[in-house]
């Protein structure tokens, strides 16, 4: 015959259905919840609509006095790769040209072509976007002004 140990030693029956978190395994999630929150961790980081980081800097370039489409044989059309350079002189990021659409409304008059360049790292310094091949026309613009969201703008 055998004993069985009294009800006080046996091991206490869990329900399978319940689950508790365990403390060990919810305390490490709870601690990096509060230095991101107290440090502000992440706050600096954009996103674009993708959900990628980095910075996102916008523009237009209006082709003064010619109607849309522009011709693809020009140096500047639909498809046009703008180029984000740092301060190193390294490409970070890169988007073509989109549509354009015909603007008199402002001068000088022209087919005007947005850009949306997304995916850029933080330089402490300042970024060169470059338009066209062997970037034939440049601004320089600083990590405040694309945080501020200030247009880049090009008339060519």
């Amino acid at each position: 015959m055998t004993r069985r140990p009294p009800s006080s030693c046996a091991p206490p029956r869990r329900d399978r259905g319940a689950t508790r978190p365990r403390p060990l395994r919810v305390l490490p999630a709870l601690l990096v919840a509060l230095v991101v929150a107290l440090t502000g961790a992440g706050c600096g980081l954009l996103e674009d609509e993708n959900g990628a980081p980095g910075l996102v800097v916008g523009g237009t370039v209006t082709v003064a006095g010619q109607p849309c489409p522009v011709p693809a044989s020009g140096p500047v059309h639909s498809g046009t790769v703008v180029r984000v350079i740092d301060s190193w002189g390294a490409l970070v990021s890169s988007a073509p040209l989109g549509p354009g659409r015909t603007d008199t409304d402002r001068a000088p008059a022209g087919c005007v072509l947005p850009f949306t360049v997304a995916g850029i790292p933080e330089d402490p310094d300042r970024y060169t976007v470059a338009l066209g091949e062997n970037s034939r026309w440049t601004q320089q613009v600083t990590t405040e002004q694309i945080r501020n969201n200030i247009p880049v703008l090009f008339v060519v």
